[in-house]
This record gives C-alpha cells, sequence and structure tokens, in this order.
C-alpha cells in the first residue's frame, strides 16, 4: 500500500493573436479537430520496451537515467539502459519526490508527521558535478510536489497554512546559483501544482474560488471548483493571472513556451444535493501566441499530462481494483492507458493499455509503471 500510495502521489496561430494572459480558444492541433475517439489509434503501439528492475520506484526521468525512491526509503539514480544504480542517501529518512537534472538531484524527506495527511519534510538538494548535498529549507513545514529545471526549485509548502485546510499550501522557489529562496505565491487559498521551465513557473490557484478554503476545494473533478493558472516570470519578477475562468483546471506543465493542463468544462452528472463531477480533457496553451487549443474531447478522464520536446503525454486512468459491470453480466472495457501526441506531426499513439498507468515523459522516452497495489512493472519505451 506504502508503494501505490506513493506511484499516486507523481506554434499554430498568426502573429497578430492576443498577448499572453488573455488566450484566445480553438479547438485541435496543427489544425485538426480534437481527439474523441481513442478506439481509431489502432490499438498499442509496437515500440520496444526496455524492462526495469522494480527495486527502485521512478519518480523522475531525464536521457538515459532516472531517479527514485528505493525499497529501503532511499533515493537512487538509475541508468535505464544497464540498471546500473547509484546510491544518492543513506540515513534512514523516508523519501519521497525525487527530480532530477544532469546538475542536480533533489527529494523532499519527512522528518516526521503532524498528523495522518500532513508529514512534516525538508528539501534536500545534491550537486552532482561536486558531491556537496545541503539542505534548501529552513524549518520543517509540509511540503510536496517538488519541481527542479536548471538551476531553481520549485515546490507547494504549508509553513504559512498550518491552521488551514489540507489542501491549502503555497509556492516557493529557491534558486541554486544565487542561493535565494522567494515566495512566489503566498496568497489566499490553495496554490499548488508548481511546473519549472526557464524562467518560468506555472501553478494551479484557488484564491477566485468561491470555494476556496472550504472541503469543496479538493473535489479533483468538480468542474465548478474553480482553479486558474499563474504565471510568475523569473526574469520580471512578474505574475500574471494566466489562464482564469470559473472552470477547474489541474495538473499545469510547462516545458519552453507550450503549457499543458487538464480542465474540467463538461459536467458528466449533478447530484441532488447540487455537487456536479466532469470529466477531464487535455488543453493545450501557446505562449508565444496565446492560442490555446483542446486537444482532447472524451466522457473519459484524461490526466497526468507531461509535454517533452514536441511530444504531449497523457493518462486515462481508472482504479485497478475495480471492474465495472455491464447489463448481461460482462466487464466494461476500461478504455484506459498512457497516449503520446507528437506535435509536429499531429500522430498519437497508446503506449500501453494499463487501467491505472504511472508514466514519465523525456525527449525521446517515456517511462511506464504498471501495477495493482502488488506485482508492479516497470519499462522504458523509446519513442520515434
Amino acid at each position: 500500500m506504502k508503494r501505490r500510495l506513493a506511484l499516486l502521489l507523481i506554434a499554430w496561430a498568426a502573429a497578430c493573436a492576443p498577448p499572453v494572459g488573455m488566450p484566445s480558444e480553438s479547438t485541435g492541433t496543427a489544425g485538426t479537430t480534437p481527439l474523441s475517439d481513442y478506439a481509431t489509434l489502432g490499438g498499442v503501439a509496437d515500440l520496444p520496451r526496455q524492462p526495469l528492475t522494480w527495486t527502485v520506484q521512478p519518480t523522475d526521468l531525464r536521457g538515459t537515467e532516472y531517479v527514485g525512491i528505493g525499497e529501503d526509503n532511499e533515493v537512487y539514480l538509475v541508468q535505464w539502459g544497464t540498471g546500473a544504480q547509484t546510491q544518492i542517501t543513506n540515513d534512514g529518512i523516508v523519501k519521497g519526490n525525487a527530480v532530477l537534472t544532469d546538475d542536480y538531484v533533489a527529494w523532499i524527506a519527512y522528518t516526521r508527521l503532524v498528523d495522518q495527511e500532513l508529514p512534516l519534510a525538508h528539501v534536500y538538494v545534491l550537486d552532482r558535478q561536486t558531491g556537496e548535498q545541503r539542505t534548501i529549507t529552513a524549518e520543517p513545514a509540509p511540503r510536496m510536489q517538488l519541481v527542479l529545471d536548471g538551476h531553481r526549485l520549485a515546490w507547494a509548502d504549508k509553513r504559512n497554512e498550518l491552521d488551514g485546510h489540507y489542501t491549502v499550501y503555497d509556492i516557493y522557489a529557491y534558486d541554486l546559483a544565487t542561493n535565494t529562496e522567494l515566495d512566489v505565491a503566498v496568497a489566499p487559498g490553495a496554490q499548488h501544482q508548481p511546473s519549472l521551465s526557464g524562467d518560468r513557473l506555472v501553478w494551479a490557484d484557488n484564491r477566485d474560488s468561491p470555494h476556496r478554503d472550504s472541503t469543496r476545494a479538493g473535489c479533483g473533478n468538480c468542474p465548478d471548483n474553480r482553479y486558474d493558472l499563474y504565471l510568475y516570470d523569473f526574469g520580471t519578477a512578474q505574475t500574471t493571472a494566466l489562464v482564469t475562468g470559473a472552470e477547474l483546471r489541474a495538473d499545469p506543465a510547462l516545458a519552453g513556451d507550450r503549457l499543458v493542463w487538464i480542465g474540467f468544462s463538461d459536467v458528466l452528472a449533478t447530484f441532488p444535493s447540487g455537487l456536479s463531477i466532469g470529466a477531464g480533457d487535455v488543453y493545450l496553451l501557446d505562449l508565444k501566441t496565446g492560442v490555446t487549443h483542446r486537444v482532447t474531447t472524451t466522457p473519459r478522464s484524461e490526466s497526468m499530462p507531461a509535454l517533452a520536446s514536441d511530444r504531449l503525454l497523457w493518462a486515462v486512468r481508472k482504479d485497478c481494483d475495480v471492474v465495472e459491470i455491464q447489463v448481461g453480466g460482462t466487464p466494461t472495457p476500461p478504455n484506459t492507458g498512457v497516449y503520446v501526441l507528437n506535435l509536429g506531426t499531429g500522430q498519437t499513439r497508446q503506449l500501453t493499455d494499463y487501467v491505472e498507468p504511472v508514466a514519465l515523459l523525456d525527449a525521446g522516452a517515456a517511462l511506464i509503471v504498471e501495477g495493482c497495489q502488488v506485482g508492479f512493472e516497470a519499462y522504458v519505451t523509446a519513442l520515434e
């Protein structure tokens, strides 16, 4: 159970397009209509798979290596082509959320629990060139969702929100080049799910939501649970409300001039209590032009979007230990898996049809984890 919980904790417009911060909307990608029928994709792609030894739980992928947490709760660096492992930590503290670049490995280490849901944690970083390891945060506090790009770290931090709802965090960043911490978004409500790329940092923010600070703020598929997407530019020190409106937006992922997220604009069902649930679709914003494209439109819920180079990845997941039965007693086809869209060619490929996969993406490869509570399998697929 501990391993399963840890796994669940991971240029199209004209030059006269509107400026960033006021995106116009269009549908589809590269002039096509949004993807709506996965059955037309032709099944799981027959791509070579490199099996991984299941002793290190992968948490971040870069080039020919990935970082993860071992069965001993220590951080390991693994060459996925050869299986060679390098142990990064050896202190016996429970770790999570390890990330890497060519120059750094960073992770969160949990010092103790405030309660069942709020472990106190520090952020640590290892300089891969010098071998120096240091603690980035001064005082322990609930922290999560660590990201790393270049010489900057960012994470969701609850040091100011200890009396608030468990979903309420702020966004902090740290510059390893200047050894300075920055409180990027300390505001009412919840700021979480940061994503870094170059001089930009994006996160999901419900400061203008009617459900701010309420138990409803934690609903991950309520279309009226408003979360906007905010951007901070380290070069200009400016914060912009980038994508706004009365809808739920989640899981922003930033790479270069592209931003992807899951938007819950379509209502699937409304209950007598007034609570509505929706299906998430993939949206893509070109930061150069300000044009937003709706990439998918299905009754299923896409999740876990990722960008790398010209590829966009997402997953469709269902609980692996739940089987839906149709009238007549036959199982309902799950229609799940991991999908990769080549933004240059418009071609989409399905990498697996597993019901509850976890996926990591890099420019030339995807790392997939399959398994239900026990019996996990992991492999890397090289993308054509």
